[in-house]
């Protein structure tokens, strides 16, 4: 059994210690596929046929949605001192495409036992996208 979803989020990210023109305070309308597969006979092994409840995607993106992402660390704290503090979500890591994609997987895993795979894909832009496996 395989399913998919999609979901989008809108979010700025300043990247730390990066050098190049998206090293400055920038957003993005971000697209989240996942696609999840279990190979286990729903009726016999999940609770009312469910492998994932799709609405559970729309909970993750949100603790990102309208949010200015950053690494928590001291640069980025005075970078960002004029902002309130409840319009920020510090990371322990970088907001890049990859870094975030692989956070929504460990959060993605959290709302799911026993499932056997999950591909997360984010896409930066229409060009642009990092997917984990």
């Amino acid at each position: 059994m395989k399913i998919k979803t999609e979901g989008r989020f809108e979010a700025a990210h300043l990247l730390d210690e990066y050098r190049g023109k998206c090293q400055r305070l920038h957003g993005h309308n971000w697209k989240v596929e996942v696609e999840i597969e279990d190979n286990r006979v729903l009726v016999d092994s999940c609770a009312w046929g469910i492998l994932w409840d799709f609405g559970n995607l729309k909970q993750i993106l949100d603790e990102f949605d309208h949010y200015t992402l950053a690494k928590d660390c001291e640069n980025n704290r005075e970078i960002l001192s004029s902002l309130p503090k409840d319009w920020i979500v510090w990371l322990p890591c970088n907001p890049t495409a990859e870094d975030l994609a692989i956070i929504i997987k460990k959060k993605i895993y959290l709302s799911i036992p026993d499932f056997v795979d999950c591909t997360v894909r984010l896409w930066e832009n229409d060009k642009c996208y990092a997917e984990v496996k």
